[in-house]
């Protein structure tokens, strides 16, 4: 995509390879709240920035595979297919490995290497989720400077218009003690912040279903304030899953984005989400989970005694989706290719962002930023049934 004179976001500066260094500055980026998560289109900012999804010179140019280049200090929670990342550190859990010609992954003992390289866990590691000490990750991290991040490289293909770029996903943080038998906060990355009693179908109280999709088809709110969601621990349904990935159409004129479907032909630029295996395009905060880290460290908590657990499931994954069909482009029902994982090469890890207060952006660029990580304005789409 070419650069255009348009509004330049917020730029941010990388900091220098150390545990200390914050590897980007989210501060004034626009986001989009999902339950317990903002999320962050860091190939819009980069537009914004310098007319660019990505690139060398753009400030939110974020590497995303093992191996590429990256010298911040940074923990790899799934490595796409054929892969496997050693965390090198006894006290967290190596990488789940995503499998080839899978038309989901979800976390569980087929694919959960052991910790440090070996089959032996350490003390609270448990099966079924990604595991590691709070104190292990502040070693890394330096959570005194420093707010954990995590960001997700959507690698799926691109053809459809965009459609088969996106992925159903959900994912749960919970922290423990030690022998996770006392679990003291869980945070959901979630497209449907409904209560049980919510949606129990029985009419009193009921509220409906966000839809499945980018706002404002789907759930999500832009800016939204993370406090007003509480997880009830329950297992994800179908309307749980926020779709990931797909195109992002922005004016021309700089009016912000805007709907590729109804827009005049040529009056926009459309921004991929899929930048393959080496790039980043998203980034998920979750600042409730940053200030109970920070209340420990306050309180003088020893940080070793707590495990942080993450639960992660994208593309056609049961209960929520069904599947029919084998190979790339397999039909998830109810929601087609808008649901599964047609590429297997997806990369999640944590790095951190600048522990900065939250900066809400002006109106202007409000408007344009407003797009996030798990569930994009104004994708290029086809109505789904």
């Amino acid at each position: 995509m070419k650069a255009r004179n348009i509004i330049v976001a917020m730029l941010a500066a990388f900091g220098a390879s150390s545990a200390s260094a914050a590897l980007v500055n989210l501060s004034g980026v626009g986001y989009v709240t999902y339950g317990d998560g903002n999320s962050y289109s860091l190939a819009v900012a980069n537009y914004f920035a310098c007319g660019s999804e990505y690139g060398p010179g753009c400030p939110y140019n974020v590497k995303g595979s093992p191996g590429a280049a990256e010298t911040d200090p940074r923990i790899y929670i799934v490595q796409g297919a054929g892969g496997h990342m050693d965390n090198e550190n006894a006290s967290i859990d190596d990488a789940f490995r995503a499998s080839n010609n899978e038309m989901s992954f979800t976390m569980t003992a087929a694919n959960e290497p052991g910790s440090n390289g070996t089959t032996a866990s350490f003390t609270g590691d448990l099966t079924n989720t990604w595991d590691a000490t709070l104190g292990a990750l502040d070693s890394t991290f330096d959570f005194a400077k420093n707010y954990m991040t995590f960001f997700f490289v959507n690698n799926e293909p691109n053809s459809q218009d965009g459609l088969t770029q996106n992925l159903a996903v959900w994912a749960r943080v919970t922290l423990t003690n030690l022998t996770g038998t006392q679990i003291y906060k869980t945070f959901d990355v979630t497209n449907d912040p409904r209560t049980a009693e919510q949606r129990d179908g029985d009419g009193v109280g009921d509220l409906p279903a966000p839809g499945f999709g980018p706002p404002p088809l789907g759930g999500g709110v832009p800016y939204g304030d993370v406090a007003l969601y509480t997880s009830e621990g329950n297992a994800p349904e179908v309307t749980d899953f926020v779709m990931s990935g797909g195109q992002v159409c922005v004016d021309k004129g700089g009016a912000g984005l805007v709907d590729c479907t109804t827009a005049p032909s040529g009056s926009f630029d459309a921004i991929n989400h899929n930048l393959g295996e080496n790039q980043a395009p998203y980034a998920i905060t979750i600042p409730e989970l940053d200030d109970y880290i920070a209340g420990l460290m306050g309180a003088g908590d020893d940080l070793n005694q707590y495990v942080m657990r993450i639960d992660l499931r994208y593309g056609c994954v049961e209960p929520a989706f069904s599947v029919t069909g084998n190979g790339g482009n397999a039909n998830c029902v109810p929601y087609g290719t808008a649901a599964s994982q047609d590429n297997n090469f997806e990369q999640v890890f944590i790095s951190t962002r600048l522990a900065n207060p939250q900066q809400v952006p002006e109106p202007a660029s409000l408007a344009l930023l407003g797009s996030s990580l798990l569930g994009l304005a104004m994708i290029r789409r086809r109505r789904l049934g």
